[in-house]
């Protein structure tokens, strides 16, 4: 048997109207074990 638990949906989306100017101000995202710092440009990110 194998029972997959099941994931809470947000309620809402994160949505911002421009990029964050400084790395300070990214939007942290990982789950637990790996993250990441998205800022800046979708054209500079790597």
């Amino acid at each position: 048997m194998y029972v997959t638990p099941e994931v809470p949906q947000p309620s809402s989306p994160v949505w911002y109207d421009r990029p964050a100017a400084r790395w300070v101000d990214g939007l942290p995202v990982g789950n637990g074990r790996l993250g990441a710092m998205v800022w800046g440009p979708l054209d500079d990110q790597r």
